[in-house]
């Protein structure tokens, strides 16, 4: 049987589209225009906050509680949940971001660490020769990136994504068969659009 998802070129691109103007609208007010530290990383860290809240209530049924835990309380969760397998590379990337954060927090005389800026921006584009600050900002729009399209991608897909998650989970039940679902899935088409994302699952 093959299925077409019910999605067009034009909606993807119309998701990311918006994924970009929100992003952009963020970045143009709170990050291109200070190169003050507190400001940079104690807005960025909100405006992560606020996507890990976004991604929860899309994941789970009634997370009214859990939006109200702490910010480690709540990353700690999503990273049981393992919305995207594979990727807990960027949830590491989120806690060094939360570690310099509650530097900043505590100290009114906190600068950027070089040791935790190299740490943050380990593994993404950004030449070693960069400015603290600027490492900092560039690190910052990957993890943005990368949260905003899978609150997309969630917005598009819970149930293929869940099962990508839960395969672990699922196949302890007797009744569940992975295969044949997936089989009725349009799934060439699913990774097409991910990719179009520049997500990968």
């Amino acid at each position: 049987m093959n299925k077409k998802l019910n999605i067009s070129d034009q909606e993807i691109k119309g998701t990311l589209l918006r994924v970009k103007a929100e992003m952009d609208k963020f970045s143009n007010k709170h990050i291109l225009n200070t190169n003050d530290p507190l400001v940079l990383v104690l807005k960025t860290h909100l405006y992560i906050e606020n996507l890990l809240n976004q991604i929860l209530s899309l994941i789970l049924p009634f997370s009214d509680k859990l939006l109200k835990q702490r910010f480690l309380v709540k990353l700690d969760f999503l990273e049981s949940l393992e919305p995207l397998p594979r990727k807990k590379s960027m949830i590491d990337k989120i806690r060094i971001l939360n570690k310099i954060r509650n530097g900043f927090a505590h100290d009114l005389e906190k600068e950027l660490d070089e040791k935790d800026i190299t740490q943050l921006s380990e593994g993404f584009d950004i030449g070693q020769n960069e400015k603290s600050i600027e490492k900092f900002k560039m690190a910052s729009s990957h993890i943005l990136g990368y949260l905003h399209v899978v609150r997309s991608a969630y917005d598009l897909f819970p149930f293929i994504l869940s099962i990508a998650s839960n395969g672990e989970i699922y196949k302890r039940d007797k009744g569940f068969h992975r295969d044949e679902v997936i089989a009725t899935y349009p799934t060439e088409d699913f990774f097409a659009v991910l990719d179009k994302m520049r997500l990968e699952v």
